[in-house]
């Protein structure tokens, strides 16, 4: 399982070939709304029955300003007031120990509504709602299929220290069991006795090397991957 952190979550505007940044943000929210179409009639069942609708995105944001020669403040001012189209990326990344997962969209759209504010004697603010206009783009990454509880088993041809799967890596261990008996899990270190060291990077479970499997062995793995 992964935590992801927002990091150098930056504000930045094109303006003709080049990024311009013009808020660190304290947040930054990709929102995503769908209306919803009722399909069901009079004579129909009491239970209600929808359809999708279509779809709209927004893009918020809110932190203190940060700007570079070239694009100021006032140039946001320019182009909300103009209705002029900028272009927008929004990425997630995961840097917490796992296989580094990033997932990035990006799209186009316009400044709806925003609000600058200097109070006197603090960091001047920039907060601001970008309607995304049209379709956006993803990258593929992590997937679009949900964690699922598996429990695949292995049979032990003899002499096995170390066991892989490529369904391990960045999944969640739940539980091993070696002819039944539930291994104690380890992430670091050497295994021992009871123990097994898994490691959800390179997707191995490695057991005491004192104690390898014997032929006919019954390994089961447990994990949401």
């Amino acid at each position: 399982m992964s935590v992801v952190n927002g990091k150098d979550v930056i504000l930045s505007i094109n303006k003709g070939a080049s990024y311009y940044p013009i808020a660190c943000n304290a947040t930054c929210t990709l929102k995503f709304q769908r209306d919803i179409i009722e399909t069901t009639f009079r004579d129909s069942s009491d239970i209600r029955q929808f359809i999708p609708g279509k779809a709209v995105l927004t893009l918020d944001g809110t932190g203190p300003i940060e700007y570079d020669a070239g694009f100021s403040p006032a140039d946001v001012v320019d182009y909300a007031y103009s209705g002029l189209s900028v272009n927008w990326t929004f990425e997630l990344a995961d840097n917490k120990g796992h296989t580094p997962i990033v997932k990035t969209y990006s799209g186009t759209g316009f400044f709806s509504s925003f609000t600058l504010t200097g109070d006197v004697q603090q960091a001047a603010s920039c907060d601001y709602t970008i309607q995304v206009n049209g379709d956006i783009t993803g990258s593929t990454d992590p997937g679009l299929t949900p964690p699922t509880l598996q429990w695949p088993f292995y049979d032990a041809v003899g002499g096995e220290v170390t066991l892989s799967n490529a369904d391990w890596i960045d999944a969640e261990m739940v539980e091993i069991t070696r002819n039944g008996i539930v291994l104690v899990m380890i992430y670091t270190g050497t295994p021992t006795g009871n123990q097994v060291l898994v490691d959800n990077i390179a997707g191995t479970i490695t057991f005491d090397a004192a104690l390898p499997l014997s032929f006919g062995e019954y390994i089961q793995t447990i994990f949401v991957g």
